[in-house]
């Protein structure tokens, strides 16, 4: 009995360091961590730099439009509308938005801030994010009851999600890709990458 004893112990005290080994090694080596806001933040991997990173540029660009998505798509639930005024949105995402990033009815040129623009029906609205290398990314959000703009022009009339990125040119949610300077860019399910 004693020896079965001392082996049951032996095995837990095993158990626990591999555990807490497993604990550790995870902490350290994981490729992103969750902030508060919801959305990943990308990390560098050691002995790089971010500015050889485009992927991860364009990703953190993408995250500040889909962290977006889930605030506006609580708050049109609520009301039913996002309001006829690209401004007072602005000022509605400033209290219940992400904190980590900034929000504008201009346009935007790092990776932080959010370009926001709503149609006059207050039922489509364009997100545009900046990305380090260069493109500019888009998301529409169309409330819709029927296929329709809401009055906004360069838009998707699908209901639902749309996506749209451009390269170069003015990055603004007011200009979305559909009339941008890089000419006509269509809509879609997803960006390209």
């Amino acid at each position: 009995m004693v020896l079965r004893s001392k082996t049951v112990a032996w095995v837990a005290g095993i158990l626990a360091v591999i555990i807490i080994a497993v604990v550790v090694w995870v902490t350290h080596n994981t490729s992103s961590v969750y902030n508060y806001s919801g959305g990943p933040t990308f990390n560098s991997p050691p002995g790089t730099s971010f500015t050889n990173q485009p992927v991860i540029q364009d990703d953190a660009a993408k995250n500040a439009v889909v962290g977006t998505e889930s605030v506006l798509n609580g708050l049109h639930a609520t009301q039913h509308s996002l309001g006829a005024s690209s401004s007072a949105l602005v000022s509605e995402l400033a209290v219940h938005g992400p904190s980590s990033f900034t929000y504008t009815t201009g346009a935007v040129s790092t990776p932080d801030e959010v370009s926001v623009s709503v149609g006059p029906d207050g039922q489509v609205v364009v997100l545009a994010a900046y990305s380090a290398t260069g493109k500019c990314f888009f998301l529409e959000l169309n409330y819709e009851t029927q296929s329709g703009n809401g009055g906004m022009t360069g838009t998707s009339p699908v209901r639902g999600t749309s996506y749209a990125e451009s390269a170069g040119g003015l990055c603004a949610a007011g200009t979305p890709p559909g009339e941008g300077p890089s000419g006509p860019i269509d809509w879609g399910p997803g960006w390209s990458q």
